[in-house]
């Protein structure tokens, strides 16, 4: 494994030959599906958190009024076990119907459609909403709004855009961040990375066949072989989990979760530098009930990082000591100068070269 990944990113760099440069504000040929909320409305900033909340509609609240005292009845047509909430809530002076989705969104859109009344009290006030998004509209007759929309995420157009991949097929994205800049239209959040798209940008393009991927704001990168890979959902974030957080309250603590829990075809590498090599690290994994739970990562001491084997990426914690429970215990790590980072330096400096990111493997 190591081996054919060193062998890559030698390659990538003695080849030093980006795919054909495309047109300033060239517009990759997606269609108007591809986009997970469809409609220009939602393409202006309608999404404003990472979560996926969209705000629907927007009415007055006056000075006796408080969100409180706003609800909102909803029925489903399709789509229901894609939504986590659809409430009121106030974003400065003025109230929103907001609609959250769950977590788990796939990769893949899923069809969203139903109605909503709002209420105040025993009272339908849904009429209150002033405006709304093309996706919804008002049925005077009944007094609600009905809604058609499509549930998930938007693709990285960046990927494709700025010319990750070399002529060998070898993607190495540098700073991945959830978002993606569309020409003309903003940023927005698309965690998608459908590798099968560079040959729609870029006709004649090589399949993909390696994937060196760093995080932005941390200190973790995975790699891994790309084989017809479906789409992958990299939405992350570094937030911690109050619950372990309560329990090592004296512990420095740093977090990395996936939340959609990607998938890969083959096994890849996460790798994780530790802030302080003098300290005395452990890389657990996170369970669904936020119990720490033994990875087996391998530790470069020469390198000062973990490195993870893995199919699938979930939520993860690095500490500077070891969890209390007996079955979260993880291995002091191997100092062993013939895997992960020395085998990669060692592949490079054979061939006098040498790849930020890519040290420890």
């Amino acid at each position: 494994m190591k081996k054919w990944l060193a062998l890559a990113m030698a390659a990538a760099l003695c080849a030093g030959l980006l795919v054909p440069a495309m047109a300033e504000n060239y517009v990759p040929p997606f269609e108007e599906e591809d986009w997970a909320y469809s409609g220009e409305a939602l393409k202006s900033g309608w999404v404003r958190q990472l979560k996926g909340d969209l705000p629907l509609a927007v009415f007055p609240i006056g000075e006796e009024n408080r969100i409180s005292d706003y609800s909102v009845k909803v029925s489903y047509e399709k789509g229901k076990s894609c939504v986590e909430s659809i409430q009121v809530e106030k974003l400065g002076d003025m109230g929103y119907v907001v609609i959250s989705f769950a977590p788990g969104v796939e990769a893949e859109k899923t069809p969203l459609s139903g109605s909503f009344r709002l209420m105040k009290g025993h009272s339908n006030v849904t009429d209150l909403i002033l405006a709304g998004i093309e996706e919804v509209s008002y049925n005077a007759g009944k007094n609600r709004m009905e809604f058609d929309l499509t549930a998930g995420y938007n693709k990285d157009i960046e990927m494709y855009q700025n010319q990750l991949m070399d002529e060998d097929g070898y993607i190495e994205y540098d700073g991945f961040d959830n978002e993606s800049e569309f020409p003309g239209q903003g940023v927005f959040l698309a965690p998608v990375l459908d590798f099968g798209k560079f040959g729609d940008v870029t006709p004649g393009a090589p399949e993909p066949q390696n994937l060196w991927i760093s995080f932005a704001g941390t200190d973790v990168s995975f790699q891994v072989r790309l084989v017809d890979q479906a789409p992958v959902n990299m939405l992350y974030n570094d937030r911690s989990h109050p619950d372990i957080v309560d329990i090592y309250p004296d512990n420095e603590m740093y977090f990395m979760n996936f939340k959609e829990h990607p998938e890969f075809d083959f096994t890849g590498e996460l790798t994780w530098y530790v802030p302080d090599p003098d300290q005395r690290w452990k890389l657990y994994e996170i369970d669904e009930n936020d119990n720490l739970i033994s990875t087996g990562a391998e530790y470069d001491r020469e390198e000062g990082c973990f490195v993870l084997r893995t199919k699938t990426l979930g939520s993860y914690l690095l500490m500077n000591g070891a969890a209390k429970s007996a079955e979260a215990e993880i291995s002091d790590g191997k100092d062993n100068p013939e895997t992960g980072a020395a085998a990669c330096a060692a592949a490079l400096s054979a061939l006098g070269m040498h790849t930020p990111g890519a040290v420890c493997v």
